[in-house]
């Protein structure tokens, strides 16, 4: 994310993205089978359910994360 410098890390194995600060430093993740306790409810993709398999991610110049998702064949 370019304003905040977090980086987007797609995690296929566990079905989640995990986002990290400039000092890779743990936040938060959104999807898997729960969310995280540190995942503020302020976020735009904190209420995110489990994607599939979460294969690709990408922030447009809307600041909207987009995920692929290789089970589901979609885009979240």
């Amino acid at each position: 994310d370019q304003k905040s410098g977090d980086f987007y890390i797609t995690d296929s194995g566990n079905d989640r993205i995990q986002v990290f600060n400039q000092n890779w430093e743990f936040m938060f993740y959104f999807g898997g089978q729960q969310k995280k306790k540190k995942d503020p409810s302020h976020h735009p993709l904190s209420k995110t359910t489990s994607s599939g398999w979460p294969s690709g991610i990408c922030i447009d110049t809307k600041d909207r994360v987009l995920v692929t998702d290789y089970r589901l064949n979609r885009i979240h």
